[in-house]
C-alpha cells in the first residue's frame, strides 16, 4: 500500500500527459535516462585529472554510494511499494519495471554523493548541484511516469544515512582506499609501459 492518497495527488499533478515529440518531455526522458550516467563521466573526469590525494576523497565519497546501493534494495524488500505503471496509474514513457519503486535508486544515488562530498573539503562544492541534479531526475522520473513522488522523497532519508555510514567508517575504509589508489597506479604505470613504451 502506499503512505496515502496525496502521493497519488502530487503524481497527477506532475506527471505528464504531453504529446510524445514535445520538447519538455523530450528533456525530461534524456535526463531520466542520462542524469546519472553524465554525473559518473564527470566523476571519471575529476579522477583522472586529480591529485592522489584527491583521488583518495573521491573514494571516501564513493563509499556513500556503495553503501547507499544495498541500502534502497533493503527497503524496497522491508516496504515494497508499487510503480504507478504497477497500479496502471498515470501515462509512462519507459517500459514498466516490476521492482519496487521506492526509494529511487539513482537519485538515493546522487543525494548520498552528494551528501558525502558535503563533509569533505576538497569536493564540498559539488555538494548543491549533485543535490539539484537529483532534484531534477526525481522530478523528471515522476514526470515521465517512472516513480510516485514519495518515491523521490524517500531517497533522501537513504542517502543521509549511507552519507553518515560512509563518514563513520572513513577510517576503516581508508586502508582500502590506499591500496585501490595503489592498485589504478600500477595499472597506470603497466598500461603506459604496454602502449606507449620509451623510445630507445
Amino acid at each position: 500500500m502506499l503512505p496515502s492518497m496525496d502521493n497519488h495527488h502530487l503524481f497527477e499533478l506532475i506527471n505528464t500527459t504531453s504529446a510524445a515529440g514535445s520538447l519538455r518531455l523530450l528533456v525530461a526522458l534524456l535526463l531520466t535516462k542520462w542524469m546519472l550516467c553524465a554525473v559518473l563521466i564527470g566523476y571519471l573526469v575529476l579522477w583522472v585529472r586529480g591529485s592522489e590525494a584527491s583521488r583518495l576523497v573521491l573514494l571516501q565519497v564513493a563509499l556513500a554510494a556503495l553503501i547507499a546501493v544495498p541500502m534502497a534494495e533493503l527497503v524496497r524488500f522491508i516496504w515494497p511499494t508499487p510503480r504507478p505503471a504497477t497500479l496502471g496509474v498515470g501515462t509512462q514513457y519507459f517500459a514498466a519495471s516490476r521492482r519496487a519503486g521506492m526509494p529511487d535508486g539513482q537519485v538515493t544515488i546522487l543525494w548520498a554523493l552528494a551528501l558525502r562530498a558535503l563533509g569533505t573539503r576538497d569536493l564540498a562544492v559539488w555538494s548543491f548541484p549533485l543535490l539539484a541534479a537529483g532534484l531534477v531526475l526525481g522530478f523528471c522520473c515522476v514526470y515521465v511516469g517512472i516513480n510516485f513522488p514519495f518515491d523521490i522523497f524517500a531517497a533522501f532519508p537513504v542517502a543521509a544515512i549511507s552519507a553518515l555510514a560512509a563518514w563513520t567508517l572513513r577510517s576503516r575504509w581508508h586502508p582500502v582506499a590506499r591500496k585501490l589508489q595503489g592498485l589504478y597506479d600500477r595499472s597506470m604505470v603497466a598500461f603506459r609501459r604496454h602502449f606507449f613504451p620509451p623510445s630507445s
